[in-house]
């Protein structure tokens, strides 16, 4: 779910946006869009559509813990993505229904902590904490349908 808001000038759409991504790791996405129209006709027309900004990593808890590990940090990475779409309006005013097949692009990482608990004291290891990082690289193809006014 997405959320864009700007200023059109004639065949040119500019603006930021926001939204919730829930697939895999869920992250909200802050991006600047520029959209530009073509063959119009009408009321109709195509447009092509691209985002780029920053994509946040979204955890309920400041730790999420499941022994033996420890999330101590989700890292923001880059955001973007492009499609095609088609613009039909409604009506006598500006509004009109979106539909555009698209490709999107996230990145975000996370440093996991594992932490080794024994029941003896007697046994010692030199290497309790180990910190790992994980990237995720996550790709898309998406379906957007929405309303311009």
């Amino acid at each position: 779910m997405q959320t864009i808001n700007g200023i059109k000038y004639k065949t040119w759409f500019a603006g930021v946006g926001t939204g919730i991504d829930w697939y895999y790791r869920r992250s909200i996405p802050a991006f600047m869009s520029l959209n530009k129209d073509f063959l119009i006709r009408g009321n109709r027309n195509f447009f092509v559509a691209t985002d780029a900004g920053v994509n946040f990593p979204w955890r309920v808890d400041k730790n999420s813990y499941v022994w033996p590990y420890t999330i101590e940090e989700s890292i923001p990475g880059f955001y973007w993505a492009a499609g095609l779409g088609y613009e039909v309006g409604i009506g006598k005013l500006n509004d009109g229904i979106l539909l555009q097949l698209g490709y999107s692009y996230k990145h975000l990482g996370e440093k996991v902590k594992t932490v080794y608990y024994y029941a003896t004291p007697m046994i010692a290891d030199p290497e309790t904490d180990i910190t790992k990082r994980f990237d995720y690289y996550l790709r898309r193809l998406s379906l957007k349908i929405g309303w311009s006014f």
